[in-house]
């Protein structure tokens, strides 16, 4: 038997000692991993309050909070996987948890939204594609971290009926059932988009597990069936205005994110969508107004099109709905909702949720240290550090299956230090955008890096558009960026 809680009232005759009352943290034996440091007092106390969630809801599954449900609610377990596994070792944790999710399979294919399924509920609460595809994108996602085929081939038939499942349910290869943008401040989403979302996505990971494992016929299938999905997609939601703006759904941030991370936003439209997104944001006092579904979405579809500053300001802005708003009222643990402490809804107000907690990804990546895309076990990493205003150093470090891979950078009269490790058996990629820094002048350990630059573990350089790049091997090293005296 456990209980989450804050405060601990005492009745005693003799007037107690701290040394009298010792609060145990109770959770799974996963080791912690990653660490993480910034300049910025508010962006650590954020990072904090998403650790403590994170801690206080890793069990035998991963629950919604420690003190009310304790349920196994399956959404979160994808949806805040990568900021989960790049602080705590998730390896046994996430087996665990993909074969309670086997277990609670029904023979239809469903996969409820909470495993196990000690209750039955009804609807979308039982059946909703973002939560019941955890099934699918977190064994793709055990596979991307640690590098074992094993979950993937053990899980392929039951990830397979699940498609099945969704696909049977499809009308012109769209999807309009759930919970919808679940906890939003914005319920103008169409529940087609966050559905077709949570179907594309099953259909993604699928595609990509079928390929991994050599069933290219399986592969193609599903490949074929995400382009008609993005296609029903485009046709459904997709509206021009006369001016030629795209916009898709009712133009909520929720749903214009959902578009761009389902990849069917024209390319010379992208830049255009994200930044209607940015307006959007700045236009409501520098908040958001997605729920968990689309958070995600946001975080990606803005640090990919480098609108960092605007998620700094969204993270920091002192009112709700925010992150540091949750901290200013006295948070300790991240909260159910936005507004946090202070959330009058009743049922929905629990001070240690950790579903909200995938901006942890983010703030781990400013200090660049990420895995490159198409990598698995962290064979491939990339060092490409996010500098927002008023942040003068980051810094982030992961024990990969391969190793210790950590990153530091500072700036300070305009220099920048970068010392990044890359692991044994591992290769690295920094990219560096120098003239957005007004620096001109990279060096290592020293020596001053040009095209010809190799040896002592660089592997190539080039600078192309203001940003230097070098490619590097295992070891330690040290960059010094400057203006050229």
């Amino acid at each position: 038997m456990y209980h989450g809680f804050r405060y601990l009232a005492v009745n005693t005759t003799e007037a107690p000692t701290v040394a009298d009352a010792v609060g145990l943290v109770i959770r799974t034996g996963a080791e912690s991993v990653g660490s993480f440091e910034t300049s910025d007092d508010m962006l650590n106390s954020i990072h904090r309050i998403t650790d403590r969630a994170i801690q206080s809801n890793l069990f035998s599954v991963m629950t919604d909070c420690p003190h009310r449900e304790k349920l196994g609610w399956l959404e979160q377990t994808h949806l805040v996987f990568q900021p989960v596994t790049r602080n705590y070792d998730s390896l046994a944790l996430g087996n665990g948890i993909v074969a309670t999710m086997l277990d609670a399979q029904t023979d239809d294919g469903l996969v409820p939204d909470i495993a196990p399924e000690f209750v039955v509920f009804a609807q979308g609460f039982r059946d909703d594609p973002n939560w019941g595809n955890a099934l699918v994108r977190m064994p793709l996602m055990l596979y991307q971290q640690y590098g074992f085929t094993s979950i993937l081939e053990e899980s392929y038939d039951a990830m397979t009926a699940y498609v099945d499942f969704l696909t049977a349910k499809t009308s012109n290869n769209t999807l309009a059932y759930g919970l919808c943008d679940w906890i939003t401040f914005d319920d103008s989403t169409p529940v087609g988009i966050t559905a077709t979302f949570g179907y594309y996505q099953a259909l993604e990971a699928i595609q990509q597990i079928a390929t991994i494992l050599g069933k290219t016929a399986d592969g193609d299938t599903y490949g074929a069936t995400i382009e008609a999905v993005q296609e029903a997609f485009a046709s459904d939601f997709l509206a021009i205005s006369d001016d030629g703006v795209y916009t898709y759904g009712s133009g909520s941030q929720a749903s214009n994110a959902i578009a761009l991370d389902m990849g069917v936003v024209p390319a010379e439209q992208q830049s255009a969508v994200a930044q209607a997104i940015a307006d959007s944001i700045i236009e409501n006092g520098n908040h958001l107004t997605v729920g968990e579904i689309a958070l995600p979405s946001l975080f990606r579809a803005l640090q990919s099109l480098g609108l960092n500053d605007v998620v700094y300001n969204m993270m920091t802005v002192s009112t709700a709905p925010s992150y540091a708003y949750q901290v200013l009222q006295g948070a300790t643990s991240l909260t159910e909702r936005w507004d946090g402490p202070t959330a009058s809804c009743s049922g929905c107000n629990s001070l240690n949720h950790f579903m909200l907690g995938y901006a942890d990804q983010w703030l781990l990546e400013l200090s660049g240290l990420s895995q490159a895309d198409n990598s698995s076990a962290w064979e491939s990493i990339q060092y490409s550090p996010i500098f927002v205003t008023n942040l003068t150093s980051a810094s982030s470090s992961y024990r990969s299956v391969r190793g210790v891979a950590s990153a530091s950078w500072a700036l300070a009269e305009n220099t920048l230090t970068y010392d990044i490790v890359v692991p044994v058996g591992a290769s690295g990629l920094v990219t560096l955008n120098l003239t957005a820094l007004g620096l001109d002048t990279i060096q290592e350990s020293g020596t001053v890096l040009n095209e010809t630059s190799s040896g002592n573990g660089i592997n190539g350089y080039s600078f192309t558009n203001g940003t230097a790049s070098v490619k590097v091997g295992s070891g330690q090293y040290a960059f010094v960026a400057s203006l050229a005296s």
